[in-house]
């Protein structure tokens, strides 16, 4: 998917944007549950993915968190909304991916984005 398809996709529907660590287990519908930033192994873990429903909310999100290493994957996707994590951001449970990309690739398109 294009730079401009994936903008048209944002005007057009709800979509959402995750960084996807290259430790975690794969992207999946059945894989989705995330935990607070720096929790240990011992967490209760929340149902679906954080994530952002702005390119650019994802940049800042990670600004203001940690920073990301460009060789990590980010997931552009369709899915249903569960909750709130313990940051704000959404929880979701991907059900199609739109696209993935490395993290210095979604910069450029962030750059693009309305929000």
């Amino acid at each position: 998917m294009s730079f401009d398809e994936i903008l048209a996709a944002m005007e057009n529907g709800k979509i959402y944007f995750r960084v996807h660590w290259s430790t975690c287990k794969r992207f999946s519908e059945k894989n989705a549950y995330s935990a607070p930033w720096g929790s240990d192994d011992d967490v209760e873990l929340l149902r679906g993915y954080s994530c952002t429903e702005g390119a650019r909310e994802l940049v800042q999100y990670f600004d203001a968190h940690c920073g990301v290493p460009s060789d990590e994957t980010v997931y552009i996707f369709r899915g249903m909304a569960v909750g709130v994590g313990p940051d704000g951001e959404d929880l979701v449970v991907p059900r199609e991916t739109l696209a993935t990309m490395p993290w210095s690739e979604f910069l450029k398109l962030a750059e693009r984005a309305e929000y």
